[in-house]
C-alpha cells in the first residue's frame, strides 16, 4: 500500500513535466515548421526581386541600343516594376515585425517609385487585350529625346538597383559588363535559413536607401520621376 500511495505521488508529480515537455517539443516543433515555411517565401520573392532588377537592366539596355520600345519591352517592365512595388513593401514591413530594422529607417520609396513605373508600362498595352507572340515584337514607338531621357533616367536608377543586388546577395556577378544570376548558388546559400539570414532586410534598405539618393540627386520625387 505504501508503495503504490509513493508511485502515485510520483506520478503525479512527474505528470505535469510530461506533459509539458510535449507541449515544449510541439511549440519547438510548430515554430521550426513556421520558420521553414517563411524561409521558403523570403527565398522565392528575393529570387523574384532579384530576377526582376536584372531583367530590367537588359531591356533598358536593349531599347537604348535600338532607340524603340516593342510592345513585348512594356508588357515584361509593366510585370518587373510590379515586382519591384510588392517585394521591398511586404519585406519592408516583415522586417519591422521582426525587429530587423528601426521604425523610421525605410521611407519605401522604392515602392512608391515601382508604382508609378508600373501604370507607365501598362499604359503602353492599354489597346490590346494581351500581349502574346502575334504581338509581342510590334514597336509602339521610336524613342524621341524625351522618352529616351525618361528610359535613361529609370536604367540610372536601376543600376543603382543592381548595385544593391550585387552587395546583398550571394549568387549574382558582373561579369564583362554582364549582370550573371547563379539561381542554384543562390537557393544553396539561404535555402531554408532564408529568414534567418539578414541578407533580405539590408537588400530592401539599401534598395530603399538608393532610390532616396537618386531622388534627391536629380531633385526628383515619386510623382514626377517620369516626367521630363
Amino acid at each position: 500500500m505504501i508503495f503504490k500511495k509513493k508511485y502515485k505521488i510520483f506520478l503525479f508529480a512527474i505528470l505535469p513535466i510530461i506533459l509539458l515537455s510535449i507541449i515544449a517539443f510541439n511549440q519547438y516543433k510548430d515554430k521550426i515548421m513556421y520558420e521553414k515555411y517563411i524561409s521558403q517565401n523570403v527565398s522565392a520573392d528575393m529570387h523574384r526581386l532579384v530576377r526582376a532588377i536584372i531583367k530590367s537592366d537588359e531591356i533598358y539596355v536593349d531599347i537604348l541600343d535600338k532607340k524603340s520600345m516593342t510592345r513585348g519591352d512594356a508588357d515584361e517592365l509593366k510585370i518587373y516594376s510590379y515586382v519591384l512595388l510588392e517585394v521591398p513593401q511586404d519585406y519592408g514591413g516583415l522586417a519591422l515585425v521582426f525587429n530587423r530594422r528601426g521604425k523610421r529607417e525605410f521611407k519605401n520609396k522604392t515602392a512608391g517609385v515601382a508604382q508609378k513605373m508600373g501604370s507607365f508600362f501598362f499604359q503602353m498595352n492599354e489597346d490590346v487585350d494581351v500581349v502574346d507572340g502575334k504581338n509581342i515584337d510590334e514597336k509602339l514607338f521610336d524613342l524621341n529625346s524625351e522618352k529616351e531621357a525618361i528610359i535613361s533616367r529609370l536604367k540610372e536608377l536601376n543600376d543603382l538597383w543592381v548595385k544593391s543586388v550585387l552587395k546583398n546577395v550571394v549568387g549574382v556577378t558582373e561579369h564583362n559588363g554582364k549582370l550573371q544570376f547563379d539561381t542554384r548558388k543562390f537557393q544553396k546559400h539561404y535555402g531554408d535559413n532564408s529568414l534567418a539570414d539578414d541578407f533580405w532586410v539590408h537588400l530592401v534598405m539599401d534598395l530603399d536607401k538608393n532610390t532616396r539618393d537618386f531622388l534627391t540627386k536629380h531633385q526628383l520625387t515619386t510623382e514626377n520621376i517620369l516626367t521630363k
